[in-house]
């Protein structure tokens, strides 16, 4: 006879893999600042550059934000700021989506008055009599009128920051007046001779 019994139960292990994915948070990469000149005149200025795609870049000045924008998906981003009078430190610096944040880029833009940039002005110093005038630093100036009169100037200021008075052998006007003197010198002469030889014909005879 026979005994059935229960079926024999084989353990077998199960090896059971679970694969545990982590996510590394790259911070993004330090912004490449640019601006179209150091030195400007206008109170805003486009700033423009490239970073990691999908970041966001705020652009700052000691610590106060001027603009903050966003990276597109090649990494590009422009914007305009603001700027003060004098010299403009700007700061750069982009955060991507998960916090981390990159380097800074700086530079400097320096914003001068209309005035102060200008490369030349015209001065008008007015009426003065004789020659003794001394001139002020930083002009050119074109003076006509022969020394003791009443001189009035003309002044341009150029790039050489120097001002110095016509000197009266360089004046068209006197060497006009020299010749002209000469002339009627010789024209008078001439009629005193002249006269002369006449005088002395008349006696002769």
């Amino acid at each position: 006879m026979i005994g059935i019994g229960p079926p024999a139960v084989i353990w077998r292990p199960v090896v059971v893999a679970t694969t545990i994915q982590s996510t590394i948070c790259e911070p993004p990469t330090a912004p490449r600042l640019s601006v179209p000149s150091a030195t400007t005149t206008a109170p805003s200025i486009t700033a423009s550059g490239s970073t990691s795609p999908s970041s966001s870049v705020t652009i700052s000045d000691n610590g106060t934000v001027l603009a903050t924008v966003v990276s597109d998906s090649a990494g590009g981003f422009d914007a305009g700021v603001p700027l003060t009078g004098g010299s403009n430190r700007l700061s750069a610096a982009a955060t991507n989506s998960c916090g981390a944040a990159g380097s800074a880029t700086q530079l400097v833009v320096e914003r001068r008055s209309a005035s102060s940039a200008s490369t030349g002005t015209t001065a008008s110093l007015g009426s003065t009599t004789g020659s003794s005038m001394k001139p002020s630093p930083g002009t050119a100036t074109s003076d006509t009128t022969p020394s003791g009169g009443t001189t009035s100037l003309s002044t341009q200021r150029g790039p050489a920051g120097t001002l110095a008075a016509t000197p009266w052998y360089r004046r068209p006007a006197t060497w006009a007046a020299i010749g002209l003197g000469l002339v009627a010198a010789v024209v008078a002469a001439g009629w005193l001779v002249v006269a002369a030889r006449r005088r002395r014909d008349r006696e002769q005879s």
